[in-house]
């Protein structure tokens, strides 16, 4: 009878593959398509070209109001992710599970900021002079790309505890 070495034995605990596919790339593909959303939805204060920034012409409120929008479309897809994650879940190598998710989340929430950040100032056309074009989306607290992570792990977590108060195991 031949034994498979360490590496080589299959079983549940031995593919990576769906977890880094749905943790990771489902993760920056959603991270993707919510920053086309956040773009679109962001209200946007008229603003000038002054050859090296953009002059907001009215500022208040324009700031925080997508801010808002960029938490409110990224902490729900984190609190699916960390519930989708203790869902699926199995005892076979959790730490790397729960660490591709992770990253996915954080990664994902780079792709929402970075994509409509580029998109914006690709479609505002510079305004010279007179003329005025919506200013770019920008966030103004970075602190709210952990959102998404954050929102995974508080879920992952409280449904664990969840989990264990009702006497089941991982």
């Amino acid at each position: 009878m031949r034994r498979l070495s360490p590496r080589r034995r299959r079983g549940p605990g031995r593919r990576p593959w769906p977890d880094a596919v749905w943790g990771l790339g489902g993760q920056v593909a959603l991270g993707l398509a919510l920053g086309l959303v956040w773009l679109v939805t962001s209200p946007r204060p008229a603003a000038r070209w002054m050859g090296a920034f953009w002059y907001a012409e009215s500022d208040v409120g324009f700031g925080a109001a997508q801010d808002v929008r960029f938490a409110l479309l990224t902490v729900f897809p984190g609190l699916a992710a960390g519930a989708w994650l203790v869902w699926r879940s199995t005892a076979a190598q959790p730490i790397r599970r729960v660490g591709c998710w992770l990253a996915g989340a954080a990664l994902g929430a780079l792709a929402c900021w970075l994509t409509a950040g580029a998109l914006s100032g690709a479609f505002a056309a510079p305004a010279v002079g007179d003329q005025a074009a919506a200013a770019p989306v920008a966030l103004t607290s970075y602190g709210l790309l952990a959102l998404w992570p954050f929102a995974a792990a508080l879920a992952f977590t409280l449904a664990l505890l969840a989990r264990a108060s009702l006497g089941r195991a991982w």
